[in-house]
């Protein structure tokens, strides 16, 4: 599969940029095909297994839970574990050997089983206490399409709490199936006392749990990242005895019949992520999102209300429309909270990312998903004005990787005669710009200037355009998920192929873990001959200046009498009673040697394959047989 992923990156080159029709609908074929044949196999196991075993009618819900349990242990062992120890590659190795191992086990299984079992007789027949055939399958499409939507939003929701770290979709996948194993454990110990859960009272439950994210994870509560996950257990714990439950009861020992009453849950499972990405979270955003997720278990709720016990029903709905008010009346979500903050708080929605911009004046900040992204800081400045001034000759083209707040782009365009493109990941980011500038509409209408919307390395992968500067601004925190694909030697291949001769890279790099920072420098160290280290004008975080040739920089007057004078006015818009030469003393005199970064871990690097900022809990929990 990995393989044809790769294949398939190249047919989309040509499909222009990553937020077109043509590139969405490619992508998301060539997805389908690469995983399709694989994907058959693998969902025809449960049907197959129940054919194996013909020992009950309740086949589905004993596989079902080894199979959570199952997910359970692949997400911890490989995001906490495997990945940091053996990498990407050797960790799919590893689960392709086991796939391999599973089938000679199975063959060596046929060979030496004896006769098939026969059948028995069901368990317990009316699991689903009398739900006809259709209201079951009907359920299964509709908790299917909910439950993998609510998880969607949740991991949005959730991610000012829970940060943008890899971890914390793996804690929000572990507490999925924590619950769901639960779940499914205790309707297989209810169905060998004969004493299922009725339908209805778990119709009750869902709708009444459903809403919990919403109530719980309030900002104004300032509660913690154990209560966000703490919030979807109830649900999934319903949804992992209900699921099982529903199966058994059209499938009544049959696999063909259980097969297709899963297909169902599954084609819901397919449709609720893409209704919540493309649909919902772009246009009434996540607290919304998750209440009309939910309002169908309560419409079940109400509609299946006379299965319920009196004492259930009247409890079960007091919540439920309660929770509801609650959610739609009183609380709020975290860019509802970010928003109001000041007057001319904006809050933009897109398929990628939720962007609130707020503040005033020099107070102006650009949050991504309720993460705190960059405010408006001379920093920025410099890393256009900077390696522009360290050419020799006059710069004509600029790239910046990370549009942000359009700070670094902005300044760009102040060196007349410079051809300036930026690339920005998140639709809405690129929106915001004029909410930063007064002088956004004349920096636009500028014809020497491009705002692309498209991931940066595939950019790079795309035009043949050669740059005199590269700058990248990864964003924050440096741990961040996907990062590393920013901070890779193979990213920083691709910058070497795009830097016209005597042309300079940028990498800002805010800093943290020291081994991490020096991760980052021994990555550049050995992509680029040529690599410079200075402390930004402000003290913090590093300027890594990177080239095929010696840069030769010369003295802070040198480096000043370079700008022109409308990028001498910008670099000090913001910095009032300082000089251009000023700044570039500071930043010329906090140079350091980059073996003074990679002394701290010698052999840290950060590749496609080890991304070593992302995966950090072995290392940083010091355990006995931790490797670097």
């Amino acid at each position: 599969m990995p393989h044809l992923f790769v294949r398939g990156e190249g047919l989309l080159f040509a499909s222009g940029t990553s937020d077109s029709p043509t590139y969405l609908i490619q992508s998301a074929l060539i997805i389908a095909g690469s995983i399709f044949p694989w994907c058959v196999a693998m969902g025809a196991t449960f049907p197959l297994m129940m054919a194996h075993l013909k020992e009950e009618r309740t086949g589905f819900s004993f596989l079902y839970q080894a199979n959570v349990l199952g997910a359970v242990a692949g997400t911890i062992v490989t995001v906490y574990f495997l990945v940091e120890l053996l990498g990407l590659q050797r960790t799919l190795h590893l689960g392709s050997a086991l796939n391999i191992l599973i089938a000679l086990l199975a063959v060596a299984s046929a060979r030496c089983a004896g006769p098939a079992p026969a059948a028995v007789a069901a368990v317990a027949p009316s699991v689903a206490d009398g739900l006809s055939p259709t209201v079951c399958r009907t359920l299964l499409f509709t908790t299917g399409l909910s439950s993998m939507g609510m998880e969607v939003v949740w991991a949005r929701l959730f991610t000012p709490v829970l940060s943008t770290f890899v971890y914390a979709f793996a804690q929000l996948l572990f507490a999925y199936l924590v619950a769901t194993a639960a779940g499914s454990w205790l309707y297989r110990r209810h169905l060998r006392r004969g004493r299922p859960i009725s339908s209805g009272t778990l119709l009750a439950g869902l709708a009444a749990a459903s809403f919990l994210p919403i109530l719980l994870n309030d900002p104004r509560y300032n509660l913690n990242y154990r209560v966000a996950l703490t919030s979807i257990m109830l649900f999934c714990g319903f949804l992992g005895y209900l699921t099982p439950l529903l199966v058994d009861a059209v499938g009544q020992g049959e696999p063909a019949r259980a097969g297709r009453a899963y297909a169902l849950n599954v084609v819901g499972s397919i449709l609720g992520p893409l209704t919540a990405s493309y649909l919902l979270l772009p246009t009434v955003g996540a607290k919304v999102s998750l209440i009309l997720f939910a309002l169908p278990f309560l419409a079940f709720f109400a509609a299946q209300a006379r299965r319920t016990p009196a004492g259930v029903r009247l409890s079960a709905g007091i919540l439920a429309c309660g929770f509801l008010a609650s959610a739609l009346f009183i609380n709020v979500s975290y860019e509802e909270r970010l928003s109001p903050l000041f007057a001319d708080g904006v809050i933009r929605r897109d398929h990628v990312a939720t962007v609130v911009t707020c503040g005033q004046g020099r107070e102006k900040t650009l949050f991504v998903n309720g993460i705190k992204m960059t405010f408006l800081t001379p920093i920025t400045k410099c890393m256009a004005h900077f390696p522009a001034a360290c050419l020799v000759e006059k710069p004509r083209e600029a790239l910046v990787i990370c549009f942000g707040m359009g700070t670094t782009y902005r300044s760009f365009l102040t060196w007349e005669g410079m051809n300036v493109s930026a690339v920005e990941l998140v639709p809405s980011v690129k929106a915001a710009f004029g909410d930063f500038f007064d002088d956004t509409g004349m920096i636009l209408a500028q014809p020497n200037g491009r705002i692309v919307v498209d991931d940066g390395r595939r950019f790079l992968k795309r035009v043949e355009a050669r740059y005199n500067i590269i700058t990248v601004d990864p964003p924050p925190p440096v741990e961040s998920s996907g990062s590393s694909l920013l901070y890779s030697m193979e990213f920083y291949a691709l910058v070497r192929r795009r830097l016209a001769p005597g042309g300079v890279f940028l990498q800002w790099f805010p800093g943290g873990e020291a081994r991490i920072t020096a991760s980052v420098a021994r990555s550049l160290a050995e992509s680029f001959p040529h690599v410079r280290t200075f402390r930004s004008m402000h003290g913090w975080g590093y300027h890594f200046l990177a080239s095929e040739n010696p840069v030769l920089l010369g003295n802070a007057a040198d480096l000043a009498a370079r700008l022109p004078k409308a990028a001498a006015r910008d670099l000090l818009e913001w910095s009032p009673g300082e000089t251009a030469e000023g700044i570039f003393s500071k930043m010329l005199a906090s140079e350091l040697p980059i073996a003074a970064l990679t002394a701290t871990e010698p052999e840290a690097r950060i590749t496609d394959d080890r991304p070593y900022n992302e995966f950090f809990f072995i290392r940083r929990e010091t355990l006995p047989w931790a490797t670097n």
